[in-house]
């Protein structure tokens, strides 16, 4: 192979390589420069052929030629240098990183090559990653949180069940009143488990509808699920919902009642009855819905930040946070509606659900 030869396959290995490649002689002319730099200043080879570099180049603007003649000149001071730029075009910006080195070649003058290279598409890429790696991490927290509702709403209705066949092994019912009861209870776990069906479809993609639902319906349907726990406490729960109705997705009003109830079970005093009352009115335009009950209460000067944040519950307050709130939190929040608590230690809580605009039927 010829040095004409070899000179040709040069050329055709750095036209095809992703790096730009560019030759300056000692005048800082353009000898040489491959496709991919044509096709990124968008110029023909006659163009720019043995025109003064960056000078002749119409696609820069006289700030980045300024810079790139800086650069330049330190290559003279140190023989190498390598450097990032952003240069803005009308696509858009593009981020390109080169090195210059000058360099003699065998009896010849001195000439500068510059390598560089298109970092705009993998910065592109990068953003996509992230965002991938941002939903994925949303995927995880909405699992955790289907999780959690999938084992707090199914709970009542499971352990109901077992109560039941609990009191008839032991004769405790008769087979009429077992029958009966426990038709009721597998309902209430039908309805719950067609309503996580719901919140599933919602977290691969489908959206939750809003529907008409009835406060006080929903409010007798839970009631049901902690029976046996609201006669084995001997608590006194009290409920007027009146004949208001919300615009909200039924599971999330079904999980509000479900929280509130299981919590003031948890979070009663000792050796004191519970005491709850669930009430609704509507107050101009919204509807307030309120849970109050004599339990041991929350010390909000000191965990009333944290009540909504997850996996709250355990800390030495006992309060009520957990993964519950913080979920329900979240959606009233999408929907342009809030949460008051008004609680105090060793007297009791008080939640209060206000739905506002779109929510307000």
């Amino acid at each position: 192979m010829d040095c004409d030869e070899k000179s040709i396959l040069l050329k055709r290995i750095l036209d095809e390589s992703s790096t730009l490649f560019i030759l300056l002689d000692g005048q800082r002319r353009l000898t040489f420069a491959s496709k991919g730099f044509l096709n990124l200043l968008r110029v023909e080879k006659e163009q720019v052929l043995l025109r003064k570099f960056p000078d002749e180049l119409l696609e820069i603007s006289m700030d980045e030629k300024i810079q790139i003649i800086q650069d330049l000149d330190q290559a003279d001071e140190r023989g190498k240098i390598s450097s990032t730029k952003v240069f803005r075009r009308k696509q858009g910006e593009i981020t390109i990183r080169y090195f210059i080195k000058k360099t003699s070649f065998e009896d010849s003058e001195e000439h500068y090559i510059i390598e560089a290279q298109d970092k705009s598409w993998s910065l592109l890429r990068n953003q996509l990653l992230m965002k991938k790696t941002i939903a994925l991490e949303e995927d995880k927290n909405h699992l955790q949180e289907f999780t959690h509702i999938v084992s707090h709403n199914s709970r009542n209705p499971v352990n109901n069940l077992k109560s039941l066949v609990d009191l008839y092994s032991n004769q405790h019912l008769s087979t009429e009143e077992f029958l009966s009861l426990s038709g009721s209870v597998i309902n209430s776990l039908e309805l719950t488990l067609n309503n996580l069906s719901d919140i599933l479809r919602h977290q691969a993609g489908a959206q939750i509808r809003r529907s008409e639902v009835s406060l006080q319906s929903v409010c007798e349907h839970v009631i049901k699920q902690f029976s046996f726990d609201v006669v084995r406490l001997g608590a006194k729960v009290s409920y007027d919902c009146k004949d208001l109705k919300v615009n909200f997705p039924l599971v999330y009003i079904e999980s509000i009642f479900s929280n509130m109830i299981s919590n003031a079970i948890k979070y009663k005093k000792p050796n004191t009855p519970l005491e709850l009352n669930i009430s609704a009115e509507k107050r101009g335009e919204s509807i307030y819905l309120e849970f109050t009950d004599n339990g041991i209460g929350i010390d909000m000067n000191t965990f009333g930040a944290d009540l909504f944040k997850p996996y709250t519950t355990e800390t030495a307050s006992n309060n009520r946070g957990g993964l519950g709130l913080s979920i329900l939190a979240q959606h009233l929040e999408k929907y342009g509606d809030e949460i008051q608590v008004d609680s105090k230690p060793g007297v009791g809580s008080s939640f209060c659900f206000i739905f506002k605009n779109d929510s307000v039927i």
